[in-house]
């Protein structure tokens, strides 16, 4: 990254945090998404992300906890890399026995794992293991207060790497 910070702020656009998504479960999340980013003009086949989605799925449950999801997918349909938030009105189940989950942060990319992939994926992990991240972000009422998590923790870390570059 040129020694520069890795920003999440850089990779999330306001139209793509969705807000008080009502969904019955996982898979009509992934569907929901899907049919989003075809709306947009970011994929064509809806049907295909879906799939990548459920088969990551299949190799273990992407909610990290705390009521959080990070679905992530590599798809050819992708010719760049997409964060999409998603703020459900009722959390679902992911998976048996763990707890609902009320924000999912969905991360695509081409089919080629690229170190911005690998970075944002890292950056949002290291974002979701504050306790106080999350409940900002669970307790977020639009997507301006979402865009202001992200800022705060991509100022923090900036800081923090100001701070270690002396």
């Amino acid at each position: 990254m040129n020694g520069k910070v890795l920003r999440l702020k850089d990779y999330l656009r306001e139209d793509m945090i969705l807000m008080n998504l009502r969904v019955r479960d996982k898979k009509a999340l992934f569907r929901k998404v899907a049919e989003y980013l075809r709306a947009r003009g970011i994929i064509k086949h809806p049907a295909k992300i879906v799939k990548v989605l459920l088969s990551r799925e299949k190799l273990g449950s992407t909610s990290i906890g705390g009521g959080v999801a990070l679905p992530h997918a590599r798809s050819k349909e992708l010719d760049r890399t997409v964060v999409v938030v998603v703020h459900l009105q009722e959390p679902v189940k992911f998976s048996p026995g763990e707890e609902p989950v009320k924000v999912a942060i969905f991360i695509f990319n081409s089919a080629d794992i690229n170190s911005s992939y690998i970075q944002i994926l890292a950056r949002l992990a290291r974002l979701l293991r504050n306790p106080q991240n999350r409940k900002a972000l669970l307790e977020s009422g639009d997507a301006s207060g979402v865009l202001k998590v992200f800022e705060d923790f991509d100022r923090n870390a900036e800081e923090i790497e100001r701070k270690l570059r002396g």
